[in-house]
This record gives C-alpha cells, sequence and structure tokens, in this order.
C-alpha cells in the first residue's frame, strides 16, 4: 500500500517560498515573510495566494520589501500607521493592510504561531529541490532527488574555533546551538590536546538549510557566536585531500 505523505504547507506555498528561494532573498526572511502572507491569505484577504504568485520578478520583490515592513511594523512599539503604509500590498487586500494591522496583537499571535508550528520545519523539500538544483547544474550525472535521504554529514557539518583562552564543554555548545537552531544540532565534536582546553571542533546539524541559516543566511564565509564570555567562530567544514602515496622507484 502506498505511503500518504501529509505536508504543512500547499502546493503553491512551496512554489511562492521556492521563487523568494530562487531569487536569493534568504531563507530564514523568507520563512518570515511567508508566514505573514500565510496570514493573509488564511483570512481569505481577496485571494492573496493568486495576486502575489502570477506577477512578475519586480512586482514580487517589493511585495516581499513591503512584507518586511509590515513584519518590522509589528514587532515595533509603534502603534501608527502612515495613510501610505505599504501600498502595494494594500491595493490587493480587501480591508487594507492598514485596517487588517490595526488589531495588532492579534495579528503578531497569528503569525508567530504560524512561524512557529508550520513555517520553521514546513519547507525543508522545498530547499532540499533547490539544493539539489543547483548541484545538478555543477553535476550532471548527480543522482535523482530523494526525499527520504540525509544529506552527507560532511554538508551538514560547520567547523568550530574558539575564542583564545577560553575553553567551552561540549554541552555548552550543544545546548547554545540547539537552542538557537530550534532543536536541529545532531552532534558536537570538541577536540583539545593534551593537557589544554578545547581549541576547536565540529557541529553536525540534521539538515543543510540550518548549515546556511548559522553562517548568515550562507552569505559568509564565517560567522561569529557568543556564548558566555568567550566566542565561536563557525565556518564551512571542509575535509582535507588525503595526499597521494609517491611510488617507489
Amino acid at each position: 500500500m502506498e505511503k500518504v505523505k501529509f505536508s504543512l504547507v500547499s502546493e503553491i506555498e512551496e512554489n511562492i517560498f521556492h521563487k523568494m528561494v530562487t531569487m536569493d532573498l534568504g531563507i530564514e526572511p523568507s520563512k518570515k515573510v511567508m508566514s505573514f502572507w500565510m496570514f493573509l491569505e488564511s483570512h481569505n484577504f481577496n485571494k492573496f495566494y493568486q495576486n502575489i504568485s502570477t506577477c512578475d520578478e519586480k512586482f514580487f520583490k517589493s511585495l516581499y520589501a513591503e512584507a518586511e515592513t509590515a513584519l518590522d511594523f509589528l514587532a515595533s512599539n509603534s502603534s501608527s500607521i502612515s495613510q501610505d503604509f505599504c501600498p502595494l500590498t494594500s491595493q490587493l487586500l480587501n480591508p487594507s493592510l492598514k485596517e487588517i494591522l490595526l488589531s495588532k496583537n492579534k495579528v503578531n499571535n497569528e503569525i508567530s504561531f504560524i512561524y512557529d508550528k508550520i513555517c520553521c520545519d514546513g519547507f525543508e523539500d522545498t530547499l532540499a529541490k533547490v539544493n539539489l538544483a543547483l548541484d545538478s547544474k555543477l553535476n550532471p550525472f548527480a543522482n535523482e532527488w530523494d526525499p527520504s535521504a540525509k544529506a552527507l554529514e560532511v554538508n551538514r557539518s560547520l567547523f568550530m574555533t574558539f575564542s583564545h583562552g577560553y575553553s567551552f564543554s561540549r554541552r555548552q555548545v550543544f545546548n547554545f546551538f540547539q537552542r538557537l537552531s530550534q532543536n536541529y544540532v545532531h552532534e558536537v565534536f570538541i577536540y583539545k590536546k593534551k593537557g589544554e582546553g578545547a581549541q576547536f571542533g565540529k557541529i553536525v546539524f540534521k539538515n543543510t538549510s540550518v548549515c546556511a541559516w548559522i553562517l548568515k543566511e550562507g552569505h559568509r564565509k564565517e560567522a561569529k557566536y557568543y556564548i558566555g564570555s568567550g566566542h565561536v567562530c563557525m565556518k564551512k567544514f571542509e575535509t582535507r585531500p588525503k595526499k597521494k602515496k609517491e611510488p617507489r622507484s
């Protein structure tokens, strides 16, 4: 009997998120924008998805920027909205976005719920397909994407170096990044020289998209995080190629 796969997100939501990621708009910001748009669609504000899924790239990016503006307003202490607030988004809605956001606390709670319960985990398949498409351009002989297959450990790993003179325990590092990634840490390895404190390590996550997010959406080669009074530098984990043994003469 064929297994039925349940999804947290609809096909049109996957397509919209896929569009965001392929436009290089960032994974984590896109999840937040999706939670805002999913809120609008859930209240059936003038068939919102239908309007944004068919627009051109320039208009789509303008709507995306307005969504970020709306999210910034919701996160602020301000209660006043200008008359021309997010005009492009408002013209797609009935009532206008300004009217919708009057119930600020209620809207904030609903969007936070959608983000926490749906958007954080709901787009992993979409991200895997995007990564596969990028890999296929580099390697046309790559295997077809299998949603049940797990990415290689090296692709889910980041290398860590610790601030000079400060030693971290495995438990400290694990707990910090477990909270930061919302329970996506698979394993932490700490390495030290005999008689000295921890100097470097490796952290393995449950998927590759978390690595990109930890490195500030993948746009940087390194990222620094403070744990207590010390800091950890994170960078992409790369295995060293084995040296070929020269044949004996």
